[in-house]
């Protein structure tokens, strides 16, 4: 299990540096490929079907690669794409198209349902998590959009829990609406008077 482990960390080490991923992460993707594998073959020990450690290996690192872009200020992508790359089912397309030239056609129809699993595993996992991390990162983003309002508009505009500007303000901007509107009809008669020459 070590060999293979340290196998998944120098394979995506070098495919991060093909994919040009910047040197100070490398070493991070690496970590996320092992973590990977390594996720991956406990779930196989423990029973778990292929699809299964697929997707459960999925979502741990799409966990860490979502806590590492945050940490390092970097898109999720640099750690996601190499790290995920141990559990693309590559040796499952070649099978495919092996049973397919030897016209073994149920072979072929197996291996084609099994990479079909595998690869919906994977899209589901990331998708899940994407999703977790959008969802409580959107209530802090609208709390930080409010409290920046607050602090723009200053005391004479301030919004309660809702987004709601308090009764004070509204009063106001009706009253300047009148105002306008009021100036207006004024310009609207001295326009009249002077096209009918009064």
């Amino acid at each position: 299990m070590i060999v293979q482990i340290i196998g998944a960390f120098i394979a995506v080490l070098t495919l991060a540096l093909a994919f040009g991923v910047p040197r100070k992460f490398l070493v991070y993707s690496a970590i996320v490929g092992a973590i990977d594998w390594l996720v991956y073959l406990i779930s196989l020990g423990r029973g778990l079907s292929l699809a299964m450690s697929v997707f459960v290996a999925t979502l741990v690192i799409a966990f860490i690669s979502h806590a590492f872009a945050r940490r390092f200020k970097a898109p999720v992508t640099v750690f996601l794409i190499p790290g995920i790359l141990p559990l693309v089912p590559g040796v499952g397309t070649y099978r495919i198209v092996y049973y397919l030239i030897l016209e073994d056609g149920a072979k072929a129809s197996y291996y084609f349902y099994q990479t079909l699993q595998i690869a919906g595993m994977i899209a589901i996992g990331i998708f899940i998590m994407d999703t977790f991390f959008k969802f409580f990162q959107k209530p802090l983003s609208v709390v930080g959009k409010e409290a920046e309002n607050i602090e723009l508009q200053g005391s004479d505009s301030v919004e309660d829990s809702t987004g709601h500007v308090l009764e004070e303000e509204e009063k106001r901007m009706e009253q300047d609406l009148l105002a306008r509107a009021e100036a207006l009809r004024k310009k609207m008669k001295e326009r009249e008077k002077d096209d009918l020459g009064l």
